[in-house]
């Protein structure tokens, strides 16, 4: 063990995903993203879900392949294309200055093909 634990070193890497987002608003700050691998969940093989803090409001989206079910607070909107589904659910709306679809209309769904997928996620 001690061997191999020698040999281990950290880093940060990107992690690609299967979305684009352009026109985040600026007061958008990062407070989760996770990327599962677990079909017990909803039946999907893979769900991505990044969470934004805005003045107090949470924005949660969530990619998967059709039939996911959409995570976070307040009334999510969903579109699918290009064989994903996305989901945007915003708790608080007026306090984020923006609403579940105009957030969802600034989201480019990438497919489902992995090697397609991109780390520059935003931009």
């Amino acid at each position: 063990m001690l061997r191999v634990a020698g040999e281990v070193t950290f880093a940060n890497r990107a992690v690609p995903l299967p979305l684009h987002i352009t026109g985040l608003p600026e007061t958008f700050r990062v407070a989760d993203i996770g990327l599962w691998r677990r079909l017990e969940t909803d039946g999907v093989p893979w769900r991505a879900v990044l969470q934004y803090s805005s003045n107090g409001a949470l924005a949660t989206i969530t990619v998967s392949l059709p039939g996911g079910r959409a995570d976070g607070l307040g009334d999510p909107k969903c579109t699918k294309k290009n064989g994903l589904q996305a989901c945007v659910a915003i708790d608080q709306p007026q306090a984020a200055g923006i609403t579940s679809q105009e957030l969802l209309s600034r989201i480019t769904l990438i497919g489902p093909d992995e090697a397609k997928w991109t780390t520059h996620v935003i931009g």
